[in-house]
């Protein structure tokens, strides 16, 4: 459902453990949606690996504004992922 445009706006996996393999699939589900504009997934065991699949699709996404990774494994090099699929 995430997929396809949707009334979807916020989207909050939160605690649930989703570690780099789900974050892969919200990142898969991220890169179509037109309607989402907040996306939570705190303490879900990701690493700097899950967020650069996230972070290769953020640019194909123009309605993402507010992004929450708290409580996650990810070093300054994934921030600097991040940080680079802002800016493309």
């Amino acid at each position: 459902a995430l997929r396809r445009d949707c009334s979807i706006t916020c989207l909050r996996i939160s605690g649930a453990h989703i570690g780099d393999t789900g974050c892969g699939w919200v990142a898969g589900a991220v890169m179509r949606n037109r309607t989402l504009r907040q996306l939570v997934l705190s303490d879900n065991l990701i690493s700097d690996e899950g967020l650069g699949g996230l972070a290769a699709v953020l640019d194909k996404n123009q309605t993402l504004t507010e992004l929450d990774l708290s409580g996650n494994f990810i070093t300054s090099e994934g921030a600097t992922l991040l940080a680079d699929g802002l800016r493309q």
